[in-house]
């Protein structure tokens, strides 16, 4: 079983298997699936592009896709940039900003001063 499993994982992990969700939740009974962020990238694309999953995590070092329980659309880069700043970050973001134009407002005002 464990030579079965490996060589299945390795077609589904090379980008050989189009469609490896539906098989994964099947063989394995895994509504996850994480995988390296900097390995398997044709396996994550075709997760991705068959809309059986979608990436509900993803850094520098791994991603996390949920296998969804039906096919739905593929999710375009739009969604996951605005999904994948919360509301907090984009108030994080919003104050750096303000503070970034205020400096920038204070050099320009110290500058027309000393001319």
């Amino acid at each position: 079983m464990t030579v079965l499993t490996y060589a299945f994982g390795c077609a589904r992990t090379s980008g050989k298997v189009e469609d490896p969700a539906p098989v994964i939740r099947e063989k394995f009974g895994a509504n996850f699936v994480m995988s390296d962020a900097k390995e398997n990238e044709d396996f994550i694309k075709n997760c991705l592009e068959s809309g059986w999953c979608e990436m509900v995590y993803e850094d520098d070092e791994a991603r996390i896709l949920k296998i969804r329980d039906q096919k739905g659309e593929p999710p375009n880069d739009e969604e996951q940039t605005d999904a994948s700043e919360t509301t907090e970050e984009k108030e994080q973001s919003d104050e750096e900003n303000q503070v970034n134009q205020t400096n920038i407002n204070q050099t320009t005002n110290d500058k027309n001063e000393e001319n």
